[in-house]
């Protein structure tokens, strides 16, 4: 079974984008892997180097820079169970407070992966990794203008099988040394994410979203939301990019 939406869904989109004076959403084509990364906070196996790559950039219509203080590169791969996310985060200040799993990883600093397999905004996966290595998945029924309701029963769901870790690349909640950065490594099941359980083949076509938000306190007003695909607010399914499950290598973009 085909987890795709329709490529008629998918014109409008892009199109629908440019028409409302919007930058078109993101797309970029995920290669498959070769063998499975080891998920232990390195990203030093050769497979990492066939991923497709993407940079953030800054999160239109927040009070952010327009170029990011520090840079954020997402790797991707997949494979027939696992969607193989990773972050590299350059950062001067690691921190983070939130060590369990389902806290409001978000007031503080983290990176968060939104996945909508059909595309149409409905029961959409979120998933968050702080510097700490806690972690918030949730099964979002729908956001209604940006606003994706009560948190706390979205935070019910807990992914089955999925496995993250995070590497500090400098001394945690030390305020007054300097760091490097933080990487993070997920492999989401697909299987959790997809309709009915459904597998992924070659030419899926999901919706994603891909964020990191960087904060200098608990809750900082000037805190810089970093984004891949063009959008005003974090939950706005109809913004996330188009990931392509495909084969071979990826490329930039």
């Amino acid at each position: 079974m085909k987890t795709t939406f329709p490529i008629v869904a998918l014109v409008l989109i892009l199109i629908g984008g440019v028409a409302a004076g919007q930058e078109r959403v993101r797309e970029i084509t995920v290669p498959s892997a070769s063998t499975a990364p080891l998920i232990d906070g390195t990203m030093s196996e050769s497979v990492w180097n066939k991923a497709a790559r993407i940079q953030l950039g800054r999160c239109a219509g927040v009070n952010a820079p327009v170029v990011p203080t520090f840079s954020t590169m997402v790797l991707l791969l997949w494979d027939a169970q696992y969607l193989y996310v990773g972050f590299k985060c350059n950062d001067k200040d690691i921190w983070s407070t939130y060590d369990k799993r389902d806290m409001p990883l978000w007031e503080e600093e983290v990176v968060e992966v939104y996945l909508d397999p059909l595309g149409k905004g409905e029961h959409y996966k979120e998933f968050e990794v702080n510097p700490l290595g806690a972690l918030m998945d949730l099964d979002i029924p729908r956001a209604v203008d940006g606003n994706p309701g009560d948190w706390k029963p979205s935070a019910r769901w807990n992914s089955r099988g999925i496995r993250w870790k995070t590497r500090v690349l400098g001394t945690l909640n030390k305020r007054d040394d300097r760091d490097t950065g933080w990487v993070v490594e997920m492999a989401i099941p697909l299987r959790e994410c997809a309709p009915t359980g459904a597998g992924v083949r070659v030419g899926d076509i999901w919706r994603a979203q891909f964020f990191r938000i960087d904060r200098k306190t608990l809750g900082d007003a000037n805190a810089e939301f970093l984004t891949w695909s063009p959008t005003d607010v974090f939950h706005r399914p109809e913004r996330f990019g188009i990931i392509r499950f495909g084969a071979g290598v990826g490329k930039w973009r």
